[in-house]
């Protein structure tokens, strides 16, 4: 090939300096305009200029506002006059709505706008109480009626006596409580347990739901004609879906219902919160709104909420994006306990047991690099049982610290083989450096030790050096804060696995190594 011409090279080369110059001045004005963005995400807004806009203040009028029913959209105001009609009349009410809609607020809202305002709101939750508690919630007894009935109670129906009885979750009632209700509110009166008349009584009736009793009714779990006895009156309480343009309404109002409660100084949103807040979808609706704000304004630094201060959803816990739940034991269906996967399990006081990220098991890194799952593997700064290759297991956080081979510890991972015995996770038989699975069996029938939550396996190398357990030492390995729930549903959880098999019976159950479960070395 020739030379290329000494004007076509020059040429050349000025089209690239201008190309590159191009390309920096575009990237100059990239940043920039991240720059202002960033600026302006941080900016604070007026919340009052933001709910002027979804609703002009001409176009407001006093019949548009009502204590606790906040918004302006027109979902709302279609319930602010549902609510007025309602409470004009004496007829019974049954609100229907998705969970955190604010039915009880609409109920209360019922009870105030009427001619009983004077009178008591009674709130009674039928989902919350047993079938007897809850009977005698409402009606009462007599002194002597059973054998701890040492006095007289009135009961909720005769306690609202001139005021609202509001049952909440009406759908979760017993049948044997619908029938008691539908009497009580086809004659008006009730015969509270162990007394020989009836007692008239004069509270209204408002029930809530967030089920379809109509479905029920159908299905054969709820009472058709209780549905029409409660339904003289039916109220919709729309989902927050149907009306986003409340979000910054709810906001301002939360915001300064937390500043006065938490006792801190008004508090605002920058332009980014509001954003973020208008784009999540709310699928727990008002009441979710309220719990993010409230959390938010705990936690906040200075008297503005950024983008950052807000979570919710898989920001709260990132690992309920792995999937990482257990099934419910089948042993809680015959026990009238109700199943709690492990990400929902209560951990004292109420407080969930964190779920882990990913079922697989942690293999050994150094500490303070990420795992695979996230987690920090053990190094020469970690723990002392990080380093003999000890499970370190943090019961507030619920997590495994560390987990893996150290210094003449041993590896849990699925893929260890500590002093020739092969790991759980690899039980075939085959040959390795020392001895086979027990017995020379495959133990397929026997899961892999992956398959375990970290709570369980921090208690295994316990169990296996001392062939099993007890409930009260599970309790002790893991962590006191694990209620006895928990400890129990984990305990069960391996039995069915096949790890351990469970023994006696009251204060002396053990939990001891099954013909599948291999015990480990003594420690030297």
């Amino acid at each position: 090939m020739g030379r290329v011409h000494p004007e076509a090279e020059a040429l050349l080369q000025i089209t690239n300096e201008m190309l590159a110059a191009l390309q920096a001045r575009n990237e100059e004005l990239r940043l920039r305009e991240e720059h202002i963005q960033s600026n302006r995400r941080r900016q604070r807004v007026c919340l009052d200029t933001e709910i002027a806009q979804q609703q002009p203040q001409s176009q407001l009028s006093p019949q548009d506002t009502m204590p606790g029913i906040v918004g302006t959209s027109e979902a709302v105001r279609n319930l602010r006059g549902m609510i007025r009609k309602a409470a004009g009349v004496e007829a019974d009410v049954l609100i229907i709505g998705e969970t955190g809609t604010g039915k009880e607020l609409a109920a209360e809202a019922i009870h105030m706008t009427s001619n009983r305002a004077e009178g008591p709101f009674i709130s009674i939750n039928c989902g919350a109480l047993d079938e007897n508690l809850l009977l005698d919630a409402l009606f009462g007894h007599v002194k002597g009626a059973f054998s701890e009935a040492r006095g007289e109670r009135k009961g909720a129906f005769v306690a609202a006596d001139g005021g609202t009885l509001h049952l909440d979750e009406i759908g979760n009632a017993s049948p044997k409580v619908q029938q008691a209700l539908l009497r009580a509110l086809s004659v008006r009166r009730i015969r509270p347990p162990g007394s020989d008349d009836e007692l008239p009584f004069d509270a209204r009736i408002i029930a809530a739901t967030n089920v379809d009793l109509k479905e029920c009714a159908r299905q054969g779990t709820f009472r058709e004609d209780l549905y029409y006895r409660l339904a003289v009156i039916t109220i919709n309480t729309p989902p927050l879906r149907d009306r986003r343009e409340d979000i910054p309404a709810l906001s301002d109002y939360f915001l300064k219902q937390a500043a006065q409660t938490l006792k801190r100084p008004a508090m605002g949103l920058s332009r980014g919160a509001l954003e973020k807040l208008l784009a999540y979808a709310w699928p727990g609706n008002v009441r979710e709104v309220k719990n993010c704000i409230t959390r938010a304004v705990a936690f906040a630094e200075g008297d503005t909420l950024y983008a950052e201060d807000l979570r919710f959803g898989a920001e709260l816990d990132p690992t309920l994006s792995h999937g990482a739940l257990l099934p419910p034991s089948p042993a809680t269906a015959h026990t009238g306990q109700p199943p709690h996967p492990q990400g929902a399990m209560p951990q004292g006081h109420g407080q969930p047991v964190a779920p882990y990220p990913g079922d697989g098991a942690a293999h050994a890194a150094p500490y303070g690099a990420q795992t695979p799952q996230g987690m920090p593997g053990p190094s020469a700064g970690a723990p002392m049982s990080a380093q003999t290759g000890g499970t370190v297991y943090d019961p507030v956080s619920g997590r495994i610290v560390a987990t893996g081979a150290g210094n003449g510890g041993q590896d849990w991972s699925d893929a260890a083989a500590m002093n020739g015995t092969q790991g759980r996770g690899d039980r075939t038989g085959a040959p390795g450096n020392g001895r086979q699975a027990r017995n020379g069996q495959d133990g397929a029938g026997t899961p892999p030790l992956s398959t375990l939550n970290p709570r369980q396996r921090a208690a295994w190398e316990f169990i296996s050096r001392n062939g099993g357990i007890t409930r009260t030492q599970y309790q002790d390995i893991v962590g006191n804060e694990i209620p006895v729930r928990t400890a129990q549903y984990d305990l069960q959880d391996m039995v069915r696995k096949g790890f351990i098999r469970k023994v006696g019976k009251g204060p002396a159950t053990r939990y001891v190594l099954t013909d599948g479960g291999v015990p480990l070395p003594p420690r030297r």
